[in-house]
Order: C-alpha cells, then sequence, then structure tokens
C-alpha cells in the first residue's frame, strides 16, 4: 500500500542500505526504484552487496552521506545533471554518478554516544 501511495504521487522509493538492518530484500525488490549502493557509514560488505544486488536486478543507484554530524556532509553524493525538478527525478531513475567517501570509523560511536547523553538528560 505504501508503495503504491508514493508511485501514485510520482514519488521515487529508494532501498537505503538495504544490507545493514534489512532481513529480507528480495522481498521488496519489485517495489524499488534506485538502491542506495553506498553509504559513508555502512561497511564496504555491505556496499559491495548492495551495488550487487542493484546490478543483478538492472535497479539504477545512488549514494547516501547518512550524515549524523556535519564534519560527514557530501560523503556520500549523487551527481545528478538536471535543470529542473522533471529533470533530477529523470536522472534519478537512470542513475547518477557517485561520488564516495567513507565517514570515519567513530561516527557511530559519537552517535550512540550522543543518545546517551540525551536519553540522560531527558530522564534526569
Amino acid at each position: 500500500d505504501v508503495a503504491d501511495s508514493i508511485s501514485a504521487q510520482d514519488g521515487i522509493i529508494v532501498l537505503t542500505h538495504p544490507y545493514r538492518r534489512h532481513k529480507d530484500i528480495e522481498s521488496v525488490k519489485d517495489y524499488v526504484d534506485v538502491v542506495e549502493a553506498f553509504n559513508a557509514r555502512t561497511s564496504d560488505k555491505f556496499n559491495r552487496k548492495a551495488a550487487a544486488f542493484a546490478k543483478k536486478n538492472k535497479i539504477p543507484v545512488i549514494a547516501g552521506t547518512d550524515a549524523h554530524f556535519y564534519f560527514e556532509i557530501g560523503n556520500g553524493t549523487t551527481v545528478l545533471d538536471a535543470n529542473s525538478a522533471d529533470d533530477i527525478r529523470r536522472v534519478i531513475l537512470k542513475g547518477g554518478k557517485l561520488l564516495c567517501r567513507k565517514s570515519p570509523f567513530y561516527v557511530n560511536i559519537l552517535t550512540d554516544a550522543n543518545k546517551l547523553v540525551k536519553k540522560f538528560f531527558r530522564n534526569g
């Protein structure tokens, strides 16, 4: 139902970091327009698996930063040669040029620490 609603609104369904927490991506492949084949916070192994999944299923790919901190912005970027909203949609569905730079190894530790601090001060 969600996929039908997104499609009815001319939205694009992106499968983000498919191997990081998702269990059965094969079951959703027919609903997916684009696969995030590079995520700056995802392991090289999972990024390679995502790229292979997209290639096998002939699904265009994008890159994502997944930034939680300012210094991560732009680590995973999809360059689109587009001049309008319609162009952006068309180019995304065709696949853009990916610029891929991994976030530092410690960003997930910082994110977890940030969550703990927020929880402590919210409850304290």
